[in-house]
């Protein structure tokens, strides 16, 4: 009996030492294959050979920790309509400042002069992506916040040694938007210096070219430092800055008598567009098809305010307390 226990014994250690080396052989294997970290592959060199674990080459991103494969895959509706708002950012600030500005008949001259230089700038930028001469961009993809910030999660195997395996992995909607910033900075200071040289002498409008001035820096440190918070809160930041404009918009509107002008009636088609905008931005993001009726609310907050200018016009108020 002892010595049958013995050599059960002897067994169940030998079989455990076979086991352990299978993983560990294993584990050797596995390590030579894939690469530590999330953002870190190998390019393949030729048909045999990889090269050490490292940053993808631009305009590929690392597929299961093995190897760097080029991006292919089309852009979705949720991303082309982020690129749109990142163009639509710079040309409202641009309408914003029209809009103050003390010149009248001369104004709809700058405000064609912006939507030129968006869009020439936007046409520019998506073309000089691959496929270069093509508008239909090829993208990486993104799965998550921490794509836009690979810097943050290069790894330490040996806890000592750091492997710098940054790149643009969601490309190209991180540096797209710097290109779009430097053909827009081109154009405006091409163009806009002639029309302010037009104008200035009679209504001083040289601040409409200053503003932008000042404002691109910040446009572009925002992007730089926030670009991956702004792509998945775009929606969000659109419906909430439309609705607080749309109602300031409203409300001088009727302090200066402006109600169904002209102007009033473009502005705020232009600001149910923006509503239409954020809407289908929220309903492509959560893929929830059956919430599409949901535009159908675009123009809510205008009809909300017509119907109920009666009951809040301040004016309209005087004469009632008066009667």
């Amino acid at each position: 009996m002892l010595m049958s226990g013995t050599r059960q014994g002897a067994g169940c250690r030998k079989a455990i030492y076979i086991a352990g080396l299978m993983l560990l052989t294993c584990g050797l294997a596995w390590g030579q294959s894939t690469c530590p970290g999330r953002y870190c592959g190998r390019v393949a060199i030729d048909s045999n050979s990889t090269s050490a674990c490292g940053s993808c080459p631009r305009g590929s991103r690392v597929q299961n920790q093995t190897l760097c494969m080029e991006c292919q895959e089309p852009l979705s509706i949720y991303q082309w309509l982020y690129l749109l708002f990142m163009a639509l950012v710079p040309l409202s600030f641009n309408f914003i400042t029209t809009e103050r500005s003390s010149i009248t008949h001369e104004v709809n001259m700058f405000r064609i002069s912006n939507v030129l230089e968006v869009s020439v700038s936007a046409i520019l930028a998506l073309l000089s992506f691959r496929p270069t001469g093509d508008v239909a961009l090829h993208t990486c993809g993104v799965s998550r916040v921490s794509d836009w910030y690979p810097i943050f999660f290069n790894p330490s195997p040996d806890f000592f040694n750091t492997i710098h395996c940054t790149s643009e992995v969601v490309y190209p909607m991180y540096s797209i938007v710097f290109v779009f910033s430097a053909y827009y900075l081109l154009l405006v200071l091409t163009a806009r210096p002639i029309l302010v040289y037009q104008f200035s002498k009679a209504h001083g409008t040289i601040h409409l070219l200053y503003d932008i001035l000042f404002f691109l820096p910040f446009y572009i440190l925002t992007h730089a430092i926030a670009g991956g918070l702004v792509y998945y809160a775009y929606p969000y930041l659109t419906i909430i800055f439309s609705l607080l404009s749309s109602a300031l918009f409203f409300a001088s509107s009727v302090t200066n008598g402006d109600l169904l002008t002209l102007n009033f009636i473009v502005i705020t088609l232009l600001y149910t567009c923006m509503h239409a905008f954020g809407i289908a931005a929220f309903v492509t993001f959560y893929g929830v098809t059956h919430l599409w009726p949901l535009l159908a609310l675009s123009p809510a907050p205008t009809l909300v305010f017509l119907l109920t200018l009666r009951f809040s016009n301040p004016d309209a108020l005087k004469c009632r307390l008066r009667s």
